[in-house]
C-alpha cells in the first residue's frame, strides 16, 4: 500500500489539515509512528509495550521517596521510603548479611530479647538474658582457644581462654587435676579448699542443719564443739529432732545418742570388742499430755541394749538391777567405796552403803544394820562430816556397848526434858573410876525416887530416898556369912556406962558399951555389941 503524503492546510475528509500539527509527516493507517506527541488525557489505554516513562514526572500517587527509590534502589533510598523502621546503614537479607556495627534484640517496654540457632537437622538452641539484665558487655577472646580450655572473665566482661591442665586456680588457691568432693570456701578474701567426707548431695550450713545418720568425729578421738554466747538464758546447741506425729500406741522417740568405744577381753581368745552407750527421749502416752524418759542403756560385743537408768519427767530416778546390786546403785570411789545401793543387796531390800564387796550400813523394812565392827557415831558439831564423839557398838552377840577408847561413858535416860538445864533423868556415868548411878534433876525438874522392883511387878523390891536417910529393902537382908558381919563407915555411938540389961527393958548406961539400933515399924530395937 503507498503512503499518502498530504501538504499541510490540505483537507482531509471533514477535518482541516491544520488540525494536525506536525514537525513532519503525518501517517495514518495501523501502527502510526509517533515522535514526541502531546496526546491530551486519553480516557484509556494500554501502555504495555511502552518505554521511557519518567518515574520523577512521570508517575503520581507515590508515597515521599518512593520515586527516589524506584528511579535508585539504594539502601539509604529504601530507608528514606519507609514510614517505620528501626537502626540505619545496608539492607540486610537472609543469607550471610553482614552488620557493621550493632543489633538490639527485645525492646525495654516490650519483649526480652532472645535469639534462636536452628540447628541443621533438627534442634534449636536458645540464647537468651533475664527479664532484667543489667546492663554490661561481654568481650569474647580474639580465638577459639584449645581443647579443655574454658572461658574466663576478668571481672569486667572481657574473656579469655583459660586451662585446666594443672587445677583450678581461683585467687593462691589450686584446686589440682583429680581432686573431687571439696568445697570453696572463702578464707580471708582468698578463696579456700576444704575435704569432705561422707555421702550425700546436700551440703550443711550453720543454722539449723538436718544430718541423716552422721558420724561425727573421727576416729583419732577428735572433739564435737558448739560455742555460744548465750549469757544466762540457754539456747539449743546440738538438737537430735524426730519430727514425725505420734499416735495412739506408736509413739515416736527421739534419735540417740551412741557413744562407742572399744574394750578388751582377756579370756581366751582375747579379743577386742565393742561397746557402746546410747542415750534417748522415750515418750510414754497419756491421758491429759504424755510424759517422757530419759533413758541410758549399753551393751557389749552388739549384744543388745538394756536399759540401765531412767530419768522421768516427774523427777523419779530408778534402774535395773546389776549384777551384785540393787536396782539403783551409785559407785564412787577406788573398789566402790562409798557405794549407794537402793532397792536390793545380798537378797535384801532397801538402801546401802558400802564398797562393791562389803555393805557397810544398810538401811530396810525390818531397821538398820552396820557390820559386826562398826558402830552408831554421832557427830561432835552440826555438820555430820565433823569428828565423832559417841560410839554405840556391838561387843559380841546381844552386848550393847557404850564406848570411845578410854573416854570415860555417861548414860542418860530422861523423865522430863525441856532443855539441856531444865529435865529429870536416870544417869549412869563413870568418874574418877567411879561408876555412879542415880536420879537427877536440873533446873526445874524434880527430884524423884529410885526403886528397885520386884521382878514383873511395880513393888518396891529397894527404894532409895530423894534425901540422905534411911533406904528401904521391899523384904529380907541376906548378908554372906564370916567373921564380919556388918561394916561401918563410922563409928557407933557408945553407951552411957556398963550395964546389965534384960531382953525387955532399953539397954543403960554400961556394959555392952555399943548397941545396934533397929527401926522395927516405928519401934526402936537395940542389940548389944561388944
Amino acid at each position: 500500500m503507498a503512503l499518502l503524503t498530504l501538504p499541510a492546510n490540505v483537507l482531509v475528509g471533514t477535518t482541516l489539515a491544520s488540525n494536525i500539527v506536525s514537525s513532519s509527516l503525518t501517517s495514518f493507517g495501523s501502527s502510526p509512528s509517533f515522535t514526541t506527541p502531546l496526546l491530551g488525557t486519553p480516557t484509556s489505554g494500554t501502555l504495555t509495550n511502552c518505554t521511557g516513562l519518567p518515574i520523577a514526572t512521570g508517575v503520581s500517587g507515590l508515597g515521599s521517596g518512593v520515586a527516589t527509590w524506584l528511579a535508585t534502589p539504594s539502601s539509604a533510598n529504601l530507608a528514606s521510603a519507609l514510614a517505620d523502621k528501626t537502626g540505619t546503614g545496608v539492607n540486610v537479607f537472609a543469607t550471610a548479611p553482614s552488620f557493621p556495627t550493632s543489633i538490639t534484640i527485645g525492646a525495654a517496654s516490650g519483649s526480652t530479647g532472645t535469639a534462636l540457632f536452628k540447628g541443621a537437622t533438627s534442634g534449636t538452641v536458645t540464647l537468651t538474658t533475664a527479664d532484667a539484665a543489667g546492663t554490661w558487655t561481654m568481650k569474647l577472646p580474639t580465638s577459639g582457644g584449645s581443647a579443655s580450655q574454658f572461658l574466663q572473665t576478668d571481672g569486667a566482661g572481657v574473656t579469655i581462654w583459660a586451662t585446666v591442665s594443672s587445677g583450678l586456680t581461683i585467687g593462691t588457691t589450686t584446686i589440682t587435676s583429680g581432686t573431687s568432693g571439696r568445697v570453696l570456701y572463702d578464707n580471708a578474701g582468698v578463696v579456700g579448699e576444704m575435704t569432705t567426707t561422707g555421702s550425700g548431695t546436700v551440703l550443711a550450713l550453720a543454722t539449723s542443719p538436718s544430718l541423716t545418720t552422721p558420724a561425727i568425729g573421727a576416729a583419732t578421738g577428735t572433739s564435737l564443739v558448739a560455742t555460744q554466747s548465750i549469757n544466762a538464758t540457754s539456747t539449743d546447741g546440738f538438737v537430735l529432732t524426730n519430727t514425725t506425729a505420734a499416735a495412739a500406741g506408736a509413739q515416736q522417740w527421739s534419735p540417740r545418742l551412741r557413744l562407742t568405744s572399744q574394750g578388751w577381753k582377756t579370756n581366751a581368745t582375747a579379743a577386742s570388742q565393742t561397746v557402746d552407750w546410747i542415750v534417748e527421749n522415750q515418750p510414754v502416752q497419756g491421758a491429759a499430755n504424755p510424759t517422757t524418759n530419759l533413758v541410758f542403756s549399753s551393751q557389749v560385743n552388739a549384744g543388745g541394749y538394756t536399759s540401765l537408768f531412767t530419768f522421768a519427767s516427774d523427777g523419779t530416778l530408778w534402774s535395773t538391777t546389776p549384777t551384785g546390786s540393787g536396782s539403783f546403785y551409785i559407785r564412787t570411789g577406788a573398789g566402790g567405796n562409798g557405794s549407794v545401793y537402793i532397792g536390793g543387796h545380798g537378797g535384801g531390800y532397801g538402801v546401802g552403803l558400802g564398797n562393791d564387796t562389803t555393805m557397810g550400813a544398810y538401811v530396810r523394812t525390818t531397821g538398820v544394820t552396820v557390820t559386826n565392827t562398826g558402830a552408831f557415831s554421832f557427830a561432835s558439831g552440826s555438820s555430820a562430816e565433823n569428828s565423832a564423839d559417841l560410839y554405840v557398838y556391838r561387843d559380841a552377840a546381844n552386848t550393847l556397848a557404850l564406848r570411845n577408847s578410854t573416854n570415860a561413858q555417861t548414860a542418860r535416860f530422861y523423865n522430863t526434858y525441856t532443855d539441856g538445864s531444865n529435865n529429870e533423868h536416870f544417869n549412869l556415868a563413870w568418874s574418877s573410876n567411879v561408876l555412879h548411878l542415880g536420879a537427877v534433876k536440873n533446873g526445874t525438874g524434880t527430884a524423884r525416887v529410885i526403886q528397885i522392883d520386884y521382878g514383873g511387878t511395880t513393888t518396891a523390891a529397894i527404894s532409895v530416898p530423894i534425901t540422905s536417910g534411911t533406904v528401904t529393902f521391899g523384904g529380907g537382908i541376906t548378908l554372906p556369912g564370916g567373921a564380919t558381919f556388918l561394916t561401918t563407915n563410922t563409928a557407933l555411938t557408945d553407951g552411957a556406962a556398963a550395964q546389965t540389961a534384960t531382953m525387955t527393958n532399953s539397954p543403960t548406961a554400961g556394959n555392952p558399951t555399943k548397941w545396934i539400933g533397929i527401926n522395927d515399924n516405928g519401934t526402936t530395937r537395940y542389940i548389944p555389941a561388944w
